[in-house]
């Protein structure tokens, strides 16, 4: 597996290190909103289901003078694919269906995915189904920008915010989270032993010793 410009090795490099790596975006302890800031030279993910791979590569071959002022990163035979037909440096993760897009969703929540592209088969069943409505939820959740087909991803990588540095002001979800709950923290579980009590419909159930 090659990855490139440094950003694959934060990526692949141990849990705790990229958590310590940076504060999270998100904390309970937080203000009401927190700023979701987007670097001018952005970590790009690239996604495309089967049916869909040879639009992507196409478009990625439309727009190579701006992609190349940015990293991009790929799932498995997407990124072989585009680094093969543009010459452009991909970093190549997992194919999807293994793991590919959970890797890139974690990004997201690591601030290092800073974009979106996914052409995604709108008429195709997908193995990994619940892995791709992750990847999109927390796409939205992190407030990065998503392209979804070639007209919405012409208009992102025209926007003159594509390559330029933003700030987005987002809702800090934990406080958000906290609020519903009605307290800081879920309920508590007994560790006590238990023992068997029987009940008026003459079952067995095991209930906390005192």
């Amino acid at each position: 597996m090659k990855l490139t410009h440094g950003w694959g090795i934060g990526l692949l490099s141990s849990v705790q290190t990229m958590i310590s790596s940076r504060p999270l975006l998100f904390s309970p302890d937080g203000p009401d909103t927190v700023i979701r800031e987007l670097p001018a030279q952005k970590n790009i993910a690239l996604v495309a289901h089967d049916h869909c791979k040879e639009a992507l590569v196409e478009w990625v071959k439309n727009h190579r003078g701006k992609l190349s002022r940015h990293h991009l990163v790929a799932t498995g035979t997407t990124g072989r694919l585009l680094a093969h037909a543009t010459g452009l440096p991909v970093a190549t993760l997992q194919s999807g269906p293994l793991g590919g897009d959970q890797q890139i969703g974690a990004a997201i929540t690591e601030e290092r995915v800073h974009a979106l592209i996914f052409f995604w088969d709108p008429l195709a069943a997908q193995p990994h189904d619940p892995d791709v409505k992750a990847l999109l939820r927390l796409a939205v959740v992190y407030n990065i920008p998503v392209a979804s087909n070639r007209a919405s991803a012409d208009c992102l990588v025209t926007s003159p915010l594509f390559g330029q540095a933003s700030r987005e002001e987002l809702p800090n979800y934990a406080r958000t989270r906290r609020a519903l709950l009605g307290h800081n923290e879920l309920p508590a579980t007994s560790t006590e032993p238990s023992a068997p009590s029987v009940h008026h419909d003459g079952l067995v159930r095991s209930t906390p010793v005192a």
